[in-house]
This record gives C-alpha cells, structure tokens and sequence, in this order.
C-alpha cells in the first residue's frame, strides 16, 4: 500500500548531534531538536515526557531496541499524553530507521500524545504475541494525533494493524510536506509522502482504524 497526497507542510529544522544512549535520554527530557550522530541501540523504551516538544533527526542512523520476544514496554519509543514528537531524516541517504520493537500495543512506537513523521523508516517492529496486540509499527492512543507526511512504514506485524493501529478516539492525518534535501550536491525543495508497505496482520495489515478520525490532504492513492 502507498500513500500519495497533495499539499505542502513546513520542516522543522535540526540541530546539536546525539551519539549515545544516554546523550539522547538527556535531550528528549530536556525538549528541543536534535540530530542524531550514531547508531543507538536502546537498552529500554525511550519516552517522551508529557510537556515536551521532540525533534529527532534520524541523520541515517538506526534507533534498535534489539527485541525479538514480547517484552512489556518493549516499544522502542512511548510518547506520554501532552508530548510531541517530530521525526525526520535529512540525510541523503535517507535510510533512518526504527526498528526492533515488540510490545503488546506499538512496537515501533505508541502515541499518547502528538507525533509526526516526515521521514525515516518505522521497520521490523512487532505486536502480535496475543489476538489483541495491535499496532506493529505506531499505536495511536484514544485522544492522541499521529501525521504522517513523510518518510516509510514497512516490514512491521501485528495482529491487527500491522503498520499503524488507530483506535477509537484517536485522529490520524494523512499529509505530503515540502522538504529540503541535497540532489547532485545541491540543496533542492522536494515534495515527499508517506509510503505504507509491506506490513504484515490478520486485519489491517496497512492501517487499521477502529472508528478513528481520518483526514487526507488533497487526493489520496491507496
């Protein structure tokens, strides 16, 4: 499934480089926009506290909580209500990642709050131990909004919504975002969209909506 909207969304920028697990605990307790500089594997889920605004760049790096069992909170980042996270990826190679987790409810992440994604890779996250494990790649919580303007879900599994699970009180907007990145050497503004696929549930193996709110941008291709 691929996802193709018309529209135009500003870009947060990124500053300051993260190499470590406990450089970027410290940053995301604090708030504010970084980069990330290295691989970090993920000795626990990383949370976003309620109050803060995130922004990570994943800069080509890979965020791995390493699971390959159910672990309770074995997501690789839980976002408490009244948080926000922004996720992107500026690099050339664009090939940031989030991967690794396996939980019962978001694998790659679960959303209490506010989170975007403009780039980078949700992959290879689980949550489907038990028939009620939902949401592979993102949760989205009752009361939580998840955008999705950019970047790639793929490669997750659930037992229901093996990309995205969205439950009932819970707003999901679907949108394209114009962004900077360098072509040939050059900085050139390019229009990117979200791509969900090859995900993997018995129900919703894309996106699962129980009764969400669903909003698209301009015209849709699934």
């Amino acid at each position: 499934m691929a996802i193709l909207i018309l529209g135009s969304i500003p870009v947060t920028a990124h500053a300051a480089d993260l190499g470590s697990e406990s450089a970027l605990r410290s940053a995301v307790a604090r708030g504010g926009s970084y980069k990330i500089g290295k691989n970090i594997k993920l000795s626990e889920r990383l949370v976003i506290p309620s109050g803060n605004t995130v922004t990570l760049d994943l800069n080509s790096c890979i965020l791995d909580r390493g699971l390959t069992e159910y672990t309770n909170d074995g997501n690789v980042i839980y976002v408490e209500k009244g948080a926000t996270l922004i996720i992107n990826d500026t690099s050339i190679k664009g090939t940031g990642a989030i991967t690794g987790g396996f939980s019962n409810y978001g694998g790659g992440i679960l959303n209490y709050g506010d989170v975007t994604l403009y780039g980078g890779t949700i992959t290879g996250n689980s949550a489907y131990a038990s028939a009620s494990y939902t949401g592979g790649g993102i949760f989205n919580n009752s009361g939580a909004t998840l955008t999705l303007s950019g970047g790639t879900i793929s490669g997750n599994r659930a037992n229901m919504g093996g990309g995205v699970y969205c439950i009932h009180g819970s707003k999901l907007i679907i949108e394209s975002s114009i962004q900077e990145k360098t072509i040939d050497g050059t900085q050139k503004k390019v229009e990117c969209n979200v791509t969900i696929t090859g995900n993997y549930a018995g129900k919703g193996g894309a996106i699962y909506s129980a009764d969400a709110d669903i909003s698209l941008s301009g015209g849709a291709e699934l």
